[in-house]
Order: C-alpha cells, then sequence, then structure tokens
C-alpha cells in the first residue's frame, strides 16, 4: 500500500525540501509498500509490507531507534536496525511522546527512546535505549496489540489479559493506585473480560471487550472517562452510557474519544474546545458519549481514528467511501484544499470532506499529534493529478512494490485470536517437548530460562508469503511453571487446517441433522 500524509511537517517524512519551506504540508504522497503507520506528537514509525520498521521526526531521546546524533531531526523515512546493523522485524508498533514499543513477527515486546518517562518496561527509568530492546518482563507472554500514551503504555497479550507500565500521576496504569510503574503489570481488573482492544490517550487508558463493553480509567479532567463526571478513575470502570450500543472500536486523542459501533454510527465523548468531538462551538467538553450525528448523516461509518485534538472518519455512502475530518486545524491536519472557505480556519466544529481522497482506494486512516496519514492502494498516478492540482502536493517516487496482501488490522487481530485458539486445541494431546530450544527464524539457538531472558535479537525470519500463510504457519515457544524450562510448541498450517475442517464439518452435520428432525416433525 502506498502511505499519504499531511498535517505537521514533523514526522510527515516529506523530505528536506518541503521542511525548509513551512512547518505543515498540505499533502504529501510517499510511495514505502507500508503495511500500517503510527504517529504521535513528534515522531512517526511505518510498518513495511515485508515487517520492517522505518522511523522519521524528532529523534531527541533516540525514539526513531537511531542511535545516531546525526539523526536528530530526520525528516524521511530511514530503516531502523538494530546494534547489528540488522534489519528490526516488526508487526505492530506504537509511539508516546519520546519513546516507541513494538511488536514483532514471534509476539515480544521491544521498546526504544527516553528512560525517565518509565514507558519502556525496563527496571530503570533514567536510561534511554537507542535501539529496540526486548521488553523481558513480557519475554514469554505472547502480545497482539500495544498502545502507548503521553509516558505510559498498554499491552493486550494473546490469551486476553491486560498489562500496564509507565507514568501512572492519573491512574492512567488501571492498577488501583498512583505510583509509577517501571516494568509490566497485569491490570487485575480486567482479568476475565476478555478484551479485545486496548486504546490510550495522553493521560488515559480505553479498553474494549468482546462482549462490547468500554472500560475506561485514568486522567478524567475533560470528562474523558465517560462517567459525566471529572473525577479520575485508578481502577477500570464499565461506561454506562455506552450499554447497548454494541461498540465495536474505541480511538483516543490527548483528552477525547470516538466509538464506533457495529452498526457503523460513532460516539464521541471528552474535550471539544477545538471541535475533534464534532458537536457545536458552545460545547467544550462532553463528560458521557453522544451521537455525532453529522457524521452518520453521511453514510455508515467503517473507520474512525483521532489526533491531538482531531478525528477522521471514514464513511461509507450508498456510492462510495467518503473521508470526514473534524477539530483542530492550526497544522492543516484535516486536510482540506485550499480553495476551501476554511481552509485557513484554525479548528472546524462540524465534519467536512477530504476532496483529495475522493477517487482513492482507502485502506486505513491513521491520525496522531497534528497528523493524519492514509493508507490507500490505487492508481497513484491518479492520486497525485488530483492533489497536485488542488493542493500543491509534493510526491517523493520510490519505486513501490506490493508484496504483501492489504489486512484489515481489526479482522487480523480477530483472526489471529481464533487461530490461537485453534492452537491451543489441536496441540493438547500431541504437543512436542523440548529443553528450552529459543527459536530464532528457523534455527535455534542457546537455551534460556524463566528467570534469565537473554534473547534480545528482532532479527527478521525467513518471509512467509501471504496473510493466511503467515497467520497458520507459526511456532510459539512457551515456559513452563513445573521445571522452568521452554516448552515449544510446533505448530503447522496442517494441524490447525485438519482442526479447522473437523469443526466445520461437525456444524455442518449439525445443521443437516437439526433440518432432518425439522422435516420429520413436519411429517407426523
Amino acid at each position: 500500500m502506498d502511505l499519504a500524509g499531511w498535517g505537521d511537517v514533523n514526522g510527515l517524512c516529506v523530505g528536506e525540501s518541503d521542511q525548509k519551506e513551512k512547518d505543515h504540508c498540505i499533502f504529501s504522497v510517499v510511495d514505502t509498500n507500508a503495511l500500517s503507520v503510527t504517529c504521535g506528537n513528534s515522531h512517526t514509525l511505518v510498518v513495511s509490507g515485508d515487517n520492517r520498521l522505518l522511523s522519521c521526526g524528532q529523534n531527541d531521546h533516540f525514539q526513531l531507534g537511531r542511535p545516531q546524533t546525526s539523526d536528530a531531526d530526520a525528516v524521511e523515512l530511514k530503516e531502523v536496525v538494530d546494534e547489528d546493523n540488522r534489519s528490526v522485524s516488526c508487526v505492530i508498533a506504537s509511539v508516546g511522546d519520546g519513546f516507541s514499543v513494538i511488536v514483532n513477527e514471534k509476539e515480544q515486546v521491544f521498546s526504544f527512546g527516553e528512560g525517565r518517562c518509565c514507558g519502556l518496561g525496563r527496571s530503570k527509568c533514567d536510561e534511554a535505549v537507542p535501539v529496540p530492546r526486548l521488553v523481558k518482563m513480557l519475554c514469554d507472554i505472547p502480545v497482539r496489540m500495544v498502545s502507548c500514551g503521553s509516558k505510559h503504555t498498554l499491552a493486550l497479550s494473546m490469551d486476553g489479559k491486560v498489562y500496564s507500565w509507565g507514568l501512572n500521576s492519573s491512574g492512567q496504569l488501571g492498577n488501583g493506585s498512583t505510583d509509577d510503574v517501571f516494568a509490566p503489570q497485569i491490570v487485575t481488573a480486567l482479568i476475565g473480560k476478555a478484551v479485545k482492544k486496548v486504546a490510550t490517550g495522553s493521560h488515559h487508558s480505553i479498553v474494549v471487550t468482546y462482549s462490547m463493553d468500554v472500560f475506561s480509567f485514568g486522567d478524567n479532567t475533560h470528562g474523558q472517562l465517560g462517567h459525566g463526571d471529572v473525577n479520575m478513575r485508578s481502577t477500570p470502570e464499565l461506561i454506562r452510557a455506552l450499554d447497548g450500543k454494541e461498540v465495536w472500536d474505541v480511538c483516543c486523542g490527548d483528552a477525547h474519544n470516538v466509538a464506533r459501533t457495529r452498526s457503523g454510527r460513532i460516539y464521541s465523548w471528552g474535550s471539544n474546545a477545538e471541535g475533534q468531538c464534532g458537536f457545536e462551538r458552545d460545547i467544550t467538553q462532553r463528560t458521557k458519549p453522544y451521537e455525532t450525528y453529522r457524521v452518520f448523516e453521511e453514510g455508515r461509518v467503517v473507520y474512525a481514528t483521532c489526533g491531538r485534538a482531531h478525528s477522521v472518519c471514514v464513511v461509507k455512502t450508498t456510492s462510495a467511501l467518503m473521508t470526514l475530518s473534524f477539530g483542530a486545524n492550526n497544522k492543516k491536519q484535516l486536510g482540506l484544499d485550499p480553495s476551501h472557505p476554511a481552509f485557513d480556519r484554525p479548528a472546524l466544529f462540524h465534519p467536512v470532506r477530504v476532496s483529495a481522497l475522493k477517487d482513492v482506494a482507502i485502506e486505513r486512516i491513521v491520525a496522531g499529534g497534528d497528523r493524519t496519514f492514509a493508507l490507500f492502494s490505487s492508481n497513484k498516478d491518479t492520486l497525485s493529478e488530483s492533489v497536485e492540482q488542488s493542493s500543491g502536493v509534493s510526491v517523493l517516487s520510490r519505486n513501490p512494490t506490493v508484496t504483501m496482501e492489504a489486512v484489515n488490522v481489526e479482522e487480523y487481530s480477530d483472526s489471529k485470536e481464533q487461530h490461537n485458539n485453534s492452537v491451543s486445541s489441536a496441540n493438547t494431546s500431541n504437543q512436542r517437548t523440548a529443553k528450552c530450544p529459543k527459536l530464532r527464524g528457523n534455527s535455534r539457538v542457546s537455551p534460556i530460562n524463566n528467570n534469565d531472558c537473554n534473547d534480545t535479537s528482532i532479527v527478521s525470519p525467513p518471509r512467509r508469503k501471504g496473510f493466511f500463510a503467515r497467520l497458520f504457519s507459526c511456532t510459539k515457544a512457551t515456559h513452563d511453571d513445573d521445571d522452568n524450562e521452554c516448552v515449544v510448541l510446533d505448530t503447522t498450517a496442517q494441524s490447525v487446517n485438519e482442526t479447522f475442517n473437523k469443526t466445520i464439518r461437525s456444524n455442518q452435520d449439525s445443521v443437516v441433522a437439526a433440518v432432518n428432525n425439522d422435516n420429520d416433525d413436519d411429517d407426523d
């Protein structure tokens, strides 16, 4: 997929010439073969289609994963490498203020950047980490999602448990206190809740479960927790106003949130000082979720994302997809055409259409800080011509080579969890045990034990072609508490497919039997 960005030029990856001309960019198209992108107030991480990690933006705390002092302010994307100059494997990334957290193909968590914020999940909070290093407290816990706030981090494990660490002055870690936490700790109040997604604002956190319940905790100065008041919470509390709304996804800005339901409606709450909730100008904040009707009037919302103080929605109309944005526009992060009468307004309190994307097949929209990115698959020439005529776009050509299918992140996460459940049942009776042979790609390395996770390598393993091959061909290592050794579960595509096919045949037989019984009853 190609990547387009607009807004604050710091971390927008638009190149040196654009950086010198202005502090914002109306629109820039970058050919990166991107799979996903995440951005914060000062820097951006991009995961490529072949699972390499790229970065750009400020590097004053080594949050780009570049130890070179010459990269203190990097305006172009550059690959992140480890201490041995090897490519860094990455499938999920998130950024905070001055630090970054990623998950590699082996579902291990790595962090780098500023150490004083405690967001790195390490035992010390006074040392900066210039290159990605393993979060050892999570080395034997497969992680499928991470989300960084300003100075804190949440991680969601494959078995649905939530771990948190970092600064905790507002209770944003959900552990019942306001004490800072250096290393990951499980959020005990969420055990058994079947968590589907974690999201973080600047100093608050949101959790969505598979039963479509929404919990919040942390700072509540602007009502961003959604409980009808402005009192902080240090433990997760259910947002009652969203009961029955069937919330499918939630995204967070600095102090506001947008929730998307299964039916395609959106609810927003928190600060509306710059119109980021989509309400009228005289409503400065909402302490409970309210529906943003003016977005739903345009069509069904299929995706929503939040920046610092702006929001962007992709809406499905009767004929096509439409991208709408509202909120802060001080860095042109709403993507308005220069001819639009509201182009120079610092904020918009109603949704406006991003006209440059009207003929583009949008795969995903990502906002962060005062920037917005769009991942799309379409004819680049069509997009470039459209934008150049209306917005003065800067196009950076890099010969795109798409080598992996575009995968919806939400569907991928859900499928991956279903896959892991199948893996667990398929290997209950025939798991193969080995004495701690930690895996690196397809080769075995030195043994480790529970108390000493020394393998900090995130070298990219041999590439698996195709989404389903990548999803179903995996090998996991888990720890056995009885003997402090490692148990290696050898999971192959064949075993998972056999389990899947048996389940399908069983369900089909059940349906046929039920139909036959109904027919017999009718004959009687």
